[in-house]
């Protein structure tokens, strides 16, 4: 069952991949006094989130001396790393050959992915909350990235207008050396190989038609 082969991989990355280093588990719970506000206005957590892992990145490198550390910072060397689970929050994975499905942040958040493969298999989710770049998920790409299975894109109590726009895919340091094979939005968005989510505009033929047959109608309707 899945359960079983999820126990077994954990297993296995345990006792023969990953190096028997230290590490650190952090839980983070949100105040019954602010719970309250954030039933009303789900957008709040993800500004929480947000908050959360800035927090915990600055902790990070002040313990490590270091400015390059990154929080779920995930990187392969030589011949590369090879990711079968299930990936989630926020981050940077760089060197690596994904497997598993990719869910981008704690709603929302940011995963760079440098000189990465996708496999045909994997569900990349992105989840949007409102129109400013902090409230939806992106994916920022560095080097040449291979990007394949399916963009899962979903608004998340959130009702868009329909001029607005949404920059899913960040390709400003990078490329993408493949695409989606498939991309699930919702009705009438559709996401541009730019990684712009929008509602496109009708084609000047589109509008073409529509004026003329508007224009026979109304000929029509003066004859009578």
């Amino acid at each position: 069952c899945h359960q079983k082969r999820t126990l077994l991989t954990a297993l296995h990355v345990a006792e023969e991949v990953c190096s028997p280093v230290a590490h650190r588990q952090v839980v983070l719970t949100i105040p019954k006094r602010l719970r309250v506000h954030t039933r009303f206005d789900r957008k709040l957590l993800g500004k929480l989130s947000s908050c959360a892992w800035t927090c915990l990145k600055a902790e990070a490198r002040r313990l490590l001396g270091r400015e390059d550390v990154v929080p779920g910072m995930i990187a392969g060397s030589g011949a590369g790393l090879e990711l079968f689970g299930h990936v989630s929050g926020s981050g940077t994975i760089s060197g690596t050959t994904l497997f598993g499905n990719l869910d981008i942040g704690s709603s929302p958040g940011a995963i760079t992915l440098e000189d990465v493969v996708m496999s045909e298999f994997a569900t990349t989710t992105f989840e949007i909350a409102g129109t400013d770049p902090s409230q939806f998920d992106q994916l920022i790409l560095i080097g040449s990235v291979a990007l394949d299975g399916t963009a899962q894109i979903s608004f998340d109590g959130f009702a868009p207008d329909l001029a607005d726009t949404f920059q899913l895919l960040d390709l400003t340091d990078g490329t993408a050396s493949s695409w989606f094979s498939s991309v699930v939005a919702p009705e009438g968005w559709t996401l541009s190989s730019d990684g712009l989510l929008a509602i496109p505009e009708p084609s000047s033929a589109l509008l073409l038609g529509i004026g003329i047959l508007c224009v026979a109608g109304y000929r029509r309707d003066s004859l009578v």
